[in-house]
């Protein structure tokens, strides 16, 4: 499987090689699912390929810099980027942050024990990000994000492809006031709101590199 692989890597992909064979002897990625991306590859499509990559790469940054939580960074699939700056690519490697959009997040196990379940009043996803910020931070834990990996967010394309019974306007007033009732009437009321200001406000200039 890594010698189909390896026929289909070009320059700083071969760097990977080692960090995918670790990922497959611990399970993280299934020998056949090599085999299908590379068999894409092969036809031009290498977009698996690069995924498994960063799948590997991603576990190995985020046991490098002990992040509870790690995440990539991310580009929206439009002119406008992520609301929240801390998501952008920096260019500076691994930046610790105070939170994360959750677009691809990784958990460790001591955070999600902390968790133990998101609140019911978040059902709609949005505020889950933020209430993870705030374990993290009230617990001493460490948020990771990465400038080697940059994921694409396709905005709304769960209502562009008609999954769901429910307009996104109708769905973002929704999930807005959920989580802004939750946050508002909780022990979290003023981190969450700090929380928001950083994600707006962050500058690389006033981060930590992790």
């Amino acid at each position: 499987f890594i010698s189909a692989l390896n026929a289909n890597l070009k320059g700083g992909l071969r760097e990977g090689e080692k960090e995918v064979e670790d990922a497959i002897k611990k399970g993280i990625i299934k020998p056949e699912e090599v085999k299908i991306a590379a068999d894409k590859a092969k036809n031009g499509d290498s977009t698996d390929l690069a995924l498994m990559m960063m799948k590997a790469g991603g576990l190995r940054e985020a046991k490098e810099s002990n992040a509870s939580i790690y995440s990539p960074t991310i580009i929206n699939a439009s002119m406008e980027q992520c609301h929240w700056k801390q998501m952008w690519n920096w260019g500076k490697g691994l930046r610790e942050v105070r939170w994360i959009d959750f677009q691809a997040p990784l958990f460790r196990r001591d955070i999600l024990e902390k968790i133990q379940q998101f609140p019911e009043e978040l059902i709609y996803g949005w505020g889950t990000d933020f209430f993870g910020g705030c374990v993290a931070e009230t617990n001493g834990l460490k948020i990771v994000v990465s400038d080697n990996n940059t994921i694409t967010h396709m905005n709304s394309l769960t209502f562009k492809e008609n999954k769901v019974n429910i307009g996104v306007n109708e769905f973002c007033q929704r999930a807005e006031q959920s989580m802004y009732n939750y946050f508002r009437n909780s022990e979290y009321s003023s981190l969450y709101f700090d929380l928001r200001t950083y994600g707006e406000q962050y500058d690389i200039n006033s981060n930590t590199v992790a």
